[in-house]
């Protein structure tokens, strides 16, 4: 699933497959699923913004050509503006969890019907 989102003054394109986890452990030896539940129901002073970083850094798809993180943040005027943008973030991600959920229960619907055929 792809979506542009708002970070600062800025349009990012962001894309949410299923290779972004493997993306995001490739780059940052850290498993975005683990640290995405690791976040919930957490107060926002707790919370490690350092995921909505790295997780919009992969979703921009900007690892791809050899630009490293920092770098990549250097274009936004504030670390606000991608706290502002992870709900967005957030929401494309588990949209496209709900799209390949459903997509399993379609095949395995089919599977079923065709073996009771």
């Amino acid at each position: 699933m792809e979506k542009i989102i708002k970070i600062g003054d800025k349009e990012v394109t962001m894309r949410a497959t299923a290779a972004t986890p493997l993306h995001y452990r490739n780059q940052f030896n850290k498993d975005l699923i683990v640290e995405l539940s690791m976040m919930e129901g957490k107060e926002l002073v707790d919370l490690d913004f350092g995921v909505f970083e790295r997780m919009a850094y992969i979703m921009s798809g900007a690892f791809k050509d050899g630009t490293s993180l920092e770098d990549w943040l250097e274009q936004f005027d504030s670390m606000t503006d991608i706290i502002e943008a992870s709900a967005e973030m957030i929401e494309l991600w588990e949209q496209n969890a709900e799209t390949r959920l459903q997509g399993h229960s379609k095949n395995a619907e089919m599977v079923e019907n065709s073996t009771q055929a």
